[in-house]
C-alpha cells in the first residue's frame, strides 16, 4: 500500500522512494517489533510441536527395544516345548534412529535448545534457520510419511539339522526349516507377541493353522497341551477327512463349494456314536447296501 501510495503521488516512477521513505519509516518503528514477536511464537510453536514428535518416536524406539527383548524371552520359553525346535531366536530391533529424517530432527532439536537458551527477544539463528530448511525439505521428500512397519526389523534364527538359518523376511522364513516346523515357529511367534499383550488377562484367544496336515502327531501334541495350558483356542485347517486328527477336536465342520451356484456349504461333524450293529454291517461287507442291518 505504502509503495503504491508513493507511485501515484510523483511525477516520476524513479522518485518514488522519496516519496514513500517517511511511511516506511513510520511502519518499520510501529509495526515491526509485532512482526519479529509474530515470527519468534510461530518459530516456537512449530519447533514445539517438532521436538515433541521427536520425543514420541524416541518413546517409541524404547519400546520397540523393551518389546524385543522381552518377544525374545517368551519366544524362548514357549517354543522349549518343542524339542525338535533348537537354538531359537526371536529378535525384534528398532530402525527409528536410522531413518533419513532422525539425525536432522535431532540436529534441529538441538539448534532450536541454542536459539531458546538466548532468550524471548532474539530472531532465529542462522543455524537454526538452516535446520529448519533441512526439515524442510524432508518433509517435502515425504520422510515422515513412514508407516509402523518400517519403524523395526525382525528377524528369526534356527538351527536346522546342525545349520544355522537366520530369517529377516516372509521369504526366507518359509525356507526357514520344514514346512511343519515353520508353521509351529510363526504360530509360536505370534502367539509369544499376544502373550505379551495379554498378560493374565482374561480374554479368549484363537490360533490358526493352516494346512494342518503338515504338522507331526509329536508336534500336536506340544501345541494342544501348551494352548490348553494357557486358555488357547486352535482353528486347524486342512483338505480331506483325515479322522485321526479330526478326533483331536470337539468341534469340527466341513467347509465344500457348490458346482452350481459357486457358494460355500458348511457341515458340522456330529459327536461319533457306536453302533452296535456297525461291526457286524462290516464283517458281511454290505457297506450301507439293502441288506445292511
Amino acid at each position: 500500500q505504502i509503495m503504491n501510495h508513493a507511485a501515484n503521488a510523483t511525477y516520476e516512477l524513479e522518485l518514488a522512494w522519496l516519496e514513500a521513505a517517511p511511511n516506511l519509516q513510520e511502519y518499520i518503528e510501529i509495526s515491526h517489533p509485532d512482526q519479529k514477536t509474530k515470527l519468534i511464537i510461530q518459530a516456537k510453536n512449530l519447533s514445539d510441536e517438532l521436538c515433541d514428535n521427536r520425543s514420541k518416536l524416541q518413546q517409541l524406539h524404547r519400546s520397540i527395544l523393551k518389546l524385543g527383548r522381552d518377544a525374545t524371552v517368551k519366544a524362548s520359553e514357549v517354543l522349549s516345548s518343542f524339542a525338535q525346535i533348537r537354538q531359537f531366536e526371536f529378535k525384534v530391533s528398532s530402525r527409528i534412529h536410522e531413518m533419513s529424517f532422525w539425525d536432522d530432527l535431532t540436529n534441529y532439536e538441538q539448534q532450536y535448545k541454542r536459539w531458546s537458551g538466548m532468550g524471548g527477544e532474539y530472531l532465529p539463528t542462522d543455524g537454526f534457520m538452516e535446520a529448519l530448511r533441512t526439515i524442510e525439505r524432508q518433509i517435502e521428500d515425504g520422510a515422515f510419511t513412514s508407516n509402523l512397519s518400517d519403524c523395526f526389523d525382525v528377524s528369526v534364527t534356527c538351527n536346522d539339522q546342525g545349520r544355522v538359518k537366520v530369517a529377516t523376511n516372509n521369504a526366507e522364513l518359509i525356507h526357514l526349516s520344514s514346512t511343519g516346523l515353520t508353521k509351529i515357529i510363526v504360530a509360536m511367534i505370534y502367539v509369544s507377541l499376544f502373550e505379551l499383550l495379554r498378560n493374565e488377562a482374561d480374554f479368549q484367544m484363537s490360533i490358526p493353522i493352516d494346512e494342518a496336515l503338515e504338522l507331526s502327531p509329536e508336534n500336536y501334541v506340544a501345541l494342544v497341551s501348551y494352548f490348553n495350558e494357557r486358555g488357547l483356542s486352535m482353528l486347524a485347517c486342512f483338505p480331506g477327512g483325515a479322522p485321526e486328527l479330526l478326533r483331536q477336536f470337539n468341534n469340527r465342520y466341513s467347509l465344500e463349494r457348490r458346482a452350481d451356484t459357486d457358494s460355500i456349504v458348511v457341515k458340522e461333524y456330529g459327536i461319533e456314536e457306536m453302533d452296535e450293529l456297525d461291526d457286524l454291517n462290516d464283517a458281511l461287507g454290505n457297506d450301507g447296501g439293502e441288506g445292511a442291518l
